[in-house]
């Protein structure tokens, strides 16, 4: 997995509230845990990132590892004003060895740049020779950066072409990987210069859109796929969900089935799978509404069902099942979204009928309502044995141990905090992190 930090759209300032309030209201009684805590027999390390809160737009940013989750914080580079700064956003590769930033040219402001730095001793960075102009997207796989630059399209009858490019960050040697979107007749594909990078830690996912559906390209490190789909090109319509923090879109690590999300018809949340081999897709449904599914989603949903499937989409490490974040922002829930992390088996998704409560996994298990002892999540990760996942959501606990209480506006609605929890669903969620002052972003779990 990767960092992606956004400083400049995801912040909230720190108010002196955050801190005075966090004690002088009364908790329900209904805010406290009835399971027991998430206790840690699984040995592997925590890396995260923390955005100070104190500025909206460019703010320090903190590369924080932990060689174990109960284990002491190890500051391994930070970025703030200046350069390199994150204000338009950097990648963080998985070992932590290496930082890509994304920055204007100041000779043109529509042109986006991307650098690469190396993590040197004492949480130095050194910018290396690598620069690219025009870059719309960037990630780290294991070894590489890969990245898409924006180039004129050559009779392909597309407005936006982009050239993918996969760099060895040791060596910076770079070669172009492919052009999107492919050309392909009978069907209109167009790209946003996005992807995905699969559960093997290389292989990359290229979602295009074909006419009105979607499509996909599979690069499996040495070569792309044949067209996967279209669904929908023409006689429906499907649209990828793009309401969470990260694509709801990923590839097994045997490179032998994609899962995605998305909106079919404007009516039908349905959660796909696909086989690579065959281009066969199949379904399940999660809700269902007569038409403008924005629009009356919430009034259709049942109390358990959500209205969005967010990314990530991970699968568990023997491919047999894949998990997610449901989230819904409807009634009480509008200014902080209810969000849970499932697990569901993989050979659920076919057959189209709807999904049944029994049928999935809720680990979290979030109450609903504007309440400080719910965490709205935004990302997690898988540990390496597959126990326990990561998650970065709102806070739960104060910076004095004690349960926060449920203020308005107050830091249980604007901070965001590292936790871990099993996935068996059967404890509640661990606080790992604490500081008034920052906020957590993203995080990787790896090996010890």
């Amino acid at each position: 997995m990767l960092f992606l930090l956004e400083v400049g759209c995801q912040g909230s300032s720190v108010l002196s509230r955050d801190i005075v309030s966090e004690t002088t209201e009364t908790l329900d009684s209904g805010d406290v845990f009835e399971r027991a805590e998430t206790s840690i027999t699984e040995d592997f390390s925590i890396a995260y990132t923390y955005r100070e809160r104190a500025f909206q737009d460019i703010a320090r940013v903190k590369v924080i590892k932990r060689d174990s989750p109960l284990g002491e914080d190890k500051v391994i580079a930070t970025l703030g004003e200046g350069t390199p700064s994150c204000e338009l956003g950097c990648v963080v590769s998985p070992d932590l060895r290496f930082v890509a930033v994304m920055s204007k040219d100041a000779r043109d402001p529509l042109n986006t740049t991307l650098s690469l730095y190396s993590v040197e001793d004492a949480g130095k960075l050194a910018k290396t020779n690598f620069s690219a102009g025009k870059v719309a997207f960037a990630r780290f796989s294991a070894t590489s950066l890969f990245f898409t630059r924006s180039v004129p399209c050559s009779g392909l009858g597309a407005t936006n072409c982009f050239e993918v490019y996969r760099l060895n960050p040791d060596t910076l040697e770079q070669n172009m990987i492919t052009v999107l979107p492919p050309v392909s007749e009978g069907i209109s594909l167009l790209s946003k210069g996005d992807f995905v990078v699969g559960e093997d830690g290389e292989s990359l996912v290229f979602p295009l859109q074909a006419g009105s559906g979607i499509a996909f390209l599979v690069w499996d490190g040495k070569g792309i796929s044949p067209l996967l789909g279209p669904l929908c090109s023409s006689d429906c319509t499907f649209l990828l969900s793009q309401s969470g923090f990260e694509t709801p879109l990923m590839l097994s690590s045997d490179r032998r089935t994609i899962v995605f999300s998305g909106v079919y018809n404007d009516k039908e949340l349905r959660l796909y799978k696909a086989d690579i081999g065959t281009s066969v897709f199949f379904y399940r449904l999660f809700l269902k509404v007569p038409y403008n599914y924005a629009q009356n989603a919430c009034e259709n949903r049942a109390q358990w069902q959500f209205t969005e499937i967010w990314g990530p989409i991970l699968f568990s490490k023997d491919n047999n099942d894949v998990f997610f974040i449901g989230a819904h922002s409807c009634k009480d829930n509008q200014i902080k979204l209810w969000t849970n992390i499932y697990k569901m088996p993989l050979s659920a998704i076919e057959g189209g009928a709807m999904v049944r409560e029994d049928e999935m996994l809720n680990i979290t298990k979030n109450p609903q309502g504007y309440t400080a002892s719910a965490s709205s999540i935004t990302t997690f990760d898988l540990s390496p044995e597959g126990g326990y996942i990561g998650f970065i959501g709102t806070p739960i606990i104060g910076s004095d141990g004690a349960l926060l209480p449920t203020v308005q506006g107050g830091r249980h609605e604007k901070d965001r905090e590292v936790f871990v929890i099993s996935t068996d669903g059967l404890h509640a969620p661990l606080q790992l992190t604490n500081d008034v002052g920052w906020m957590a972003q993203w995080l990787v779990l790896g090996k010890p």
